[in-house]
């Protein structure tokens, strides 16, 4: 499937996360991108750092291999939202990903990184509950 590559100082830091950084420390910011660059604290709670077990290092891999599934096989209201500042995922993916769904709806979040609800929940969530409750009341959503 088409799809637009990240940056691949991103990626490698993904791949292998037990380089030593430029910095001497692991700063989410260039991984993430979006406000992390800025405010790195806002992913204290999480250690997204080196994996704790292969297979925890494994499923990180999984997500660097492509596209899940065939987007043309989901056929119902979709809900697609990307940041533009994203150094993995770059913004023109979800932009595919949108043009392939027959009823999709794209936001793109200005600012926003890889990790949307955790650098932008203040924009991220309103959209999210506006689309269920837009989609629950046209019968699209089980209650």
């Amino acid at each position: 499937m088409l799809h637009v590559p990240g940056e691949p100082s991103a990626l490698l830091r993904l791949l292998a996360p037990w380089l030593p950084h430029a910095d001497g420390g692991w700063d989410p910011g260039p991984t993430f991108g979006g406000r992390l660059r800025r405010e790195p604290h806002l992913l204290s709670r999480l250690d997204l750092g080196v994996p704790r077990s292969l297979l925890a290092y494994l499923h990180r891999l999984s997500g660097l291999s492509g596209w899940w599934g065939l987007p043309w096989s989901i056929r119902h209201p979709a809900l697609v939202i990307t940041g533009d500042d994203d150094p993995i995922v770059p913004a023109g993916n979800s932009r595919i990903l949108a043009a392939c769904l027959p009823d999709a709806r794209l936001h793109v979040v200005r600012g926003g990184g890889h990790l949307l609800l955790f650098d932008s929940p203040a924009e991220v969530a309103p959209m999210i509950g506006a689309f269920l409750r837009e989609s629950r009341e046209a019968g699209r959503l089980a209650a």
